[in-house]
């Protein structure tokens, strides 16, 4: 209850007296869920390009990128859970809207690739030049590498999404 009481005082202390839902994520250091959600539909899309942009959009809004990572890999997690049940687990969520569309648009085998690959980007964190080379990274090899599933007699391909542009 203290750490509530302390947080809800920083909060107003941050806010000037007054308490928004965006000043408190950017306080503790926690991202809107929105910038995720647009980082996975340019990543379905192929679009490295407006993927590049939106790291540079969040990159503005000085994230933790160890936490960043730990996030994609959540909201990863919650997809995947999704595509399992056909519906989002967490009703309560303000984004199961947004979840349940990812989960449509995303091959299960893709998600459990990216998921794989938002653990190892956040493992390899502290050896990275920066931070967001680190997310810009896990971003390009989640783009870059996809399950492919090969045809009789012809090329492997990956039919979950475009080629990356």
């Amino acid at each position: 209850m203290r750490d509530a009481l302390s947080l809800t005082d920083q909060a107003l202390a941050y806010g000037n007296g007054q308490i928004h839902r965006n000043q408190v994520l950017s306080m503790l250091g926690t991202l809107d869920q929105r910038h995720l959600h647009g980082l996975l539909h340019h990543l379905a899309d192929g679009d490295g390009a407006a993927m590049l942009a939106k790291v540079a959009e969040i990159c503005a809004l000085g994230p933790d990128f160890d936490q960043l990572h730990a996030e994609l890999a959540g909201l990863l997690h919650r997809i995947a859970l999704t595509q399992l049940l056909g519906s989002s687990p967490d009703t309560l969520a303000s984004d199961g809207a947004e979840v349940q569309q990812l989960a449509a648009r995303l091959a299960p085998q893709d998600v459990q690739l990216y998921y794989q690959m938002a653990l190892m980007g956040r493992k390899e964190l502290p050896l990275a030049p920066d931070g967001r080379a680190g997310l810009e990274m896990s971003l390009l090899r989640m783009l870059a590498f996809a399950p492919a599933t090969a045809e009789p007699g012809g090329p492997s391909t990956s039919p979950s999404r475009p080629t990356p542009r």
